[in-house]
């Protein structure tokens, strides 16, 4: 049971404080002792979120809320039946021949039901000019409903459930129906416009309306070769914050390792040192290489085993795959990625990002609004800047934490975490074969939780180290 992606649902169908306190406990708690389905759990989330929900979620047990979920689903089905639906309130637009399909909402009833079953407002779009779509399976009950041009909405009006994402894009795809970028990440379809000229035919082939590309897809270029590009960054963050601590967009190593060889062949071994131009790109591939740049919007990428490397500019992308490699920059909105062991990195500019995969990296941002994230084994990270966000996934990572109004999410096994007076912190537990088994929050208060204390998570609860 992936406890996180469970959270994350739950986030989508805007749970409640209650409700994520539930699966913490409850579910976490019983899925040590009996084998349980996601879609089980969700199904009984779903409930919990409603109308009928009872009002003290917490003294229930999963049996029990199992129990009243289905009793819920046939209450919810009964009802929804009362709202007469005939065939004239719809029209079937795409049949996928399995069941599943999609209709264009037509009557003033089939509106009513969709905005009961989805727990939205388009029961309000009744009688405007906007073209309204639902998701149906074989049971005619809705998944999905899309606004033309506009909006394409799960239940709650949160994200669309993975399994019912493909569907959704072959509608769009047969209709010629366009919506936002932002409405394309929700989908998990990443914009990759600007890498338009990289691109090879194989990945060409797989784009959504000529721009979109599915997240699990691999860019390949014209060579047949792999490759990724710190342009990413620019339509995903390198982290993100959600209501359980941090997450880390891209799987690091991989990431860092293409973006910094996609860079260094981009400027052709051109090697610039200490250049003052504007929009500079700087490479290196040798060992021990010193590399600076003050310039603005620079890309400086190395290679080079303990290369050092320093960048001033605004909005600078700094990358670096060598080990025992130090990396700073003092740019605003910078963004600096190493994949290195033993790496060192470091921003004190305002809202930077950064990232590294390396072992024992050690990672410090004085910068306020940084989010910083490591999933390197033994990582070391500090932030003294006020509302940094910081994560790591690595093995035994300690993350100390100095500044103001920040949040801390530490989701690596066995790892600790202390910060100061107000911030928030996130640890999980694992259990011998390396499975989560509790991911637990709380604020460091002075009286629970001591400021500048170093914290474990055992047996759900928070242990001074």
């Amino acid at each position: 049971m992936d406890i996180l992606a469970l959270l994350e649902y739950a986030n989508h169908i805007e749970a409640n404080s209650f409700v994520i306190n539930w699966i913490k406990t409850t579910v976490i708690n019983f899925t040590q002792k009996e084998s349980v389905s996601t879609e089980e759990v969700e199904h009984i989330l779903d409930y919990l979120v409603s109308e009928d929900a009872p009002k003290r979620i917490s003294r229930i047990s999963y049996p029990q809320a199992k129990e009243q979920a289905e009793k819920w689903v046939e209450r919810m089905n009964k009802k929804g039946s009362e709202v007469k639906e005939t065939s004239e309130d719809t029209k079937i637009v795409l049949d996928f021949g399995d069941g599943f399909k999609v209709v264009q909402l037509i009557g003033q009833n089939a509106y009513k039901r969709e905005g009961y079953l989805m727990r939205n407002c388009v029961a309000s779009y009744f009688g405007n000019s906007s073209k309204i779509y639902s998701l149906r399976d074989s049971n005619n009950l809705p998944h999905c409903t899309m606004e033309e041009n506009r909006q394409v909405k799960g239940k709650g009006n949160g994200d669309i459930h993975p399994k019912y994402v493909n569907y959704v894009v072959k509608f769009l795809e047969f209709i010629g129906m366009t919506v936002g970028d932002s409405e394309m990440l929700h989908l998990g379809y990443i914009p990759v416009g600007k890498l338009e000229k990289e691109l090879g035919k194989e990945t060409k082939s797989k784009l959504f309306n000529k721009k979109y590309l599915y997240k699990n897809e691999k860019l390949i270029d014209k060579e047949g070769k792999e490759f990724s590009s710190f342009d990413l960054l620019d339509q995903v963050p390198l982290i993100s914050e959600t209501r359980f601590g941090l997450k880390i967009n891209f799987e690091l190593p991989v990431y860092l390792r293409l973006s910094i060889d996609f860079l260094l062949k981009k400027v052709k071994g051109n090697i610039l040192k200490n250049t003052a131009k504007r929009y500079a790109k700087i490479g290196s591939s040798g060992d021990y290489a010193q590399i600076g740049s003050s310039g603005y919007y620079a890309q400086i990428g190395s290679s080079g085993y303990y290369a050092k490397i320093g960048s001033s500019g605004y909005s600078a992308q700094i990358g670096s795959s060598g080990y025992s490699a130090k990396i700073g920059s003092s740019g605003d909105y910078a963004k600096i990625g190493s994949s290195g062991y033993s790496a060192k990195i470091g921003s004190s500019g305002y809202s930077a990002q950064i990232g590294s995969s390396g072992y024992y990296a050690q990672i410090g941002s004085s910068g306020y609004s940084a989010k910083i994230g490591s999933s390197g084994d033994y990582a070391k990270i500090g932030s003294s800047g006020y509302s940094a966000k910081i994560g790591s996934s690595g093995d035994y990572a300690q993350i100390d934490i100095t500044g103001e109004k920040s949040v801390g999410a530490n989701i690596s096994i066995n790892g600790k975490i202390k910060g100061v007076l107000g911030t928030w912190i996130t640890l999980a537990e694992y259990d011998f074969n390396r499975n989560p088994v509790c991911v637990k929050s709380a604020q460091i208060d002075g009286k629970v939780l001591l400021p500048d204390t170093w914290y474990r998570l055992v047996g759900g609860e928070f242990i001074k180290d």
